[in-house]
């Protein structure tokens, strides 16, 4: 049997289907890179960072003589 055109989808039912799979899309990629956005690192500093290195050399100290002055 042939389908009739009253079996095919109509335009009405197929455009809520169609904006609510674009919306859908938009909005998970809209997520996406605003989630994203913040850990990119698109402008480096110009100049590195020197490491926060502390080396303490001492004879006869204990561990409860080290403290910040």
């Amino acid at each position: 049997m042939l389908a009739s055109r009253w079996d095919s989808p109509r335009r009405s039912d197929f455009c809520p289907h169609l904006l609510h799979t674009i919306t859908t899309q938009l909005l998970g990629w809209a997520i996406g890179l605003i989630t994203v956005q913040p850990y990119s690192n698109a402008y480096p500093d110009d100049t590195p960072r020197r490491p926060n290195i502390v080396i303490i050399l001492a004879d006869d100290m204990g561990y409860g003589d080290v403290r910040a002055l």
